[in-house]
């Protein structure tokens, strides 16, 4: 079951507990569930609101860690938890799929494909013939269809990607990427150092940023200070090329290159072990626990209303 803080996002907490076993209670931290880009990213970033109320956080590196440092909480540095489902999913199989085709996406929920034949016409460009979508676009795509693959059409696949309301999710996703060859992407985001670990060729063809504009109705909905600093970190992502910079190992450069900033973007070099991590998701106390809870039920039903 998931609890919905961003712990358990796309089930992260069913990954860890004795004997394979999701935690039985409320993780009563914070987990950082995706790579955040930019050299420096402000601590708004880095920390919803909505996990204030957590007294430790879990974030990906050293880094982020001591971003975090000045808000005098306990704050860990545990790695991705894509990390941990790599470590107990991966397998060396074959790779039924040779080339696969991964759009741009959106994190919001926001639907941003309407034309499967578009996109079937993009994929089978660069030789594709099956194409990874979030929950979102699959669903809008193969209209709502409950399978997780759909045929676009005779030449076409569609494959649900990740979906924060799958406590199976981290685990799919690593089975899944475990069976590419090639992954040919047009956007900079966590799929890059997803693919690469499970041992995917990734390359990023004609880049494709958002405009600012398309973030704007999402910042008007926050408060201050993450306000001010996700609208500074997306204006970065839309119109500079600090992001560019980052990712330029994935536009032609070395398989080397590729690898070293996964481990560092996915924080490989800091993952616990299974026991370490369990307890580091426990709740401080049963009153805290209690506490949490309530607040966590009610913020799982407005994400739901909401996705």
């Amino acid at each position: 079951m998931l609890t919905w803080s961003t712990a358990d996002f796309y089930g992260a907490t069913s990954l860890i507990g004795s004997k394979g076993k999701g935690l039985s209670s409320f993780p009563a931290v914070s987990w950082t569930h995706g790579c955040i880009f930019g050299l420096e990213p402000e601590w708004p970033v880095i920390l919803s609101k909505h996990e204030l109320i957590f007294k430790r956080h879990l974030v990906t590196n050293v880094q982020q860690q001591d971003i975090l440092s000045c808000l005098n909480k306990d704050v860990r540095a545990v790695g991705l938890p894509f990390g941990y489902a790599h470590r107990k999913f991966y397998q060396n199989v074959p790779r039924t799929i040779k080339r696969l085709y991964m759009p741009s996406h959106s994190i919001s929920g926001q639907s941003l494909y309407s034309d499967g034949e578009l996109l079937a016409s993009r994929a089978l460009k660069e030789g594709c013939s099956d194409i990874l979508l979030n929950q979102t676009d699959f669903r809008r795509l193969s209209m709502g269809g409950g399978n997780d693959t759909y045929q676009l059409n005779k030449k076409v696949r569609v494959i649900k990607g990740a979906d924060i309301t799958d406590s199976r999710c981290l685990e799919r996703m690593v089975k899944f990427f475990q069976s590419v060859s090639m992954v040919i992407t047009d956007s900079i985001g966590s799929h890059l150092y997803y693919a690469t670990l499970c041992g995917c060729d990734v390359r990023i063809i004609e880049l494709h940023r958002p405009p600012f504009a398309s973030i704007e109705k999402t910042l008007s909905k926050m408060t201050s200070p993450w306000k001010e600093a996700y609208a500074r970190h997306y204006r970065e992502y839309a119109e500079g090329d600090k992001y560019i910079r980052q990712a330029s190992c994935f536009m032609g450069g070395a398989l080397g290159d590729r690898l070293d900033q996964t481990r560092q973007m996915m924080g490989i070099d800091c993952l616990l072990s299974d026991d370490q991590i369990l307890k580091a998701t426990q709740p401080a106390s049963t009153i805290s626990n209690i506490k949490v809870s309530a607040y966590l039920a009610m913020r799982k039903a407005r994400i739901i209303r909401d996705y």
